[in-house]
């Protein structure tokens, strides 16, 4: 699990997010909100997602409270990434 909070939500950031992980074959979700932040649930291989979180890192603009954590869980086997933008 990914986590982190942005200056700013309203630049394309997530779908630019979503082709990245397109590219790097990760498979995935991304909630967002300006109150709660980003949480990125990942899955693909360990070198996809190291490059994934370096991508993140690079694109993201001004971010902080950055956090990796690797779940101890069952995989969801998600079959894409998608994007859930929530402004309430």
């Amino acid at each position: 699990m990914i986590t982190f909070h942005r200056a700013t939500y309203d630049d394309g950031f997530g779908f630019s997010c979503m082709q990245a992980a397109y590219k790097l074959g990760i498979r995935g979700r991304m909630d967002y909100s300006p109150q709660q932040g980003v949480t990125i649930l990942a899955e693909g291989e360990e070198e996809s997602l190291s490059a994934f979180i370096d991508w993140i890192n690079q694109h993201a603009g001004l971010i902080n409270h950055f956090n990796n954590q690797q779940l101890n869980r069952q995989p969801f086997n998600y079959k894409e990434f998608d994007i859930y933008r929530h402004t309430a």
